[in-house]
């Protein structure tokens, strides 16, 4: 943009007779400052035979709705109790709440994490 702002040629072709408008006229975003210059946007039959564009990129297939994309599952196969204890836990910030943890804190012959000593 810098460039168009300070008296760029949009329209001088290279070695290849590809323009920067060319360029522009497939970016969306970037067309439209050159737009503003009043520069006329190349047609994307004419990307394509300058090689800036693959035949068949600007076509957009049709989907079947929930193909193509990941939903999330929302059934879950966690009883509900559980996912309330999680939960409440969570809302309260209570960030040591375990529900797998059977054993007491201090018990470290059944845990297998590492215990850290509380005394010194």
């Amino acid at each position: 943009m810098t460039l168009l702002e300070y008296g760029a040629q949009p329209e001088l072709p290279d070695c290849e007779n590809r323009t920067p408008a060319d360029f522009a006229s497939a970016s969306d975003k970037i067309w439209p400052f050159f737009a503003a210059l009043g520069v006329p946007r190349t047609s994307r039959a004419d990307l394509v035979s300058k090689q800036i564009l693959r035949p068949g990129s600007g076509i957009r297939e049709e989907r079947q709705p929930g193909y193509g994309i990941y939903m999330a599952d929302y059934k879950s196969s966690q009883n509900k109790g559980e996912q309330s204890n999680n939960f409440m836990a969570a809302m309260s910030g209570d960030v040591l709440a375990d529900e797998s943890d059977q054993t007491g804190p201090y018990d470290s012959r059944q845990s297998s994490q590492p215990q850290f000593s509380l005394w010194k």
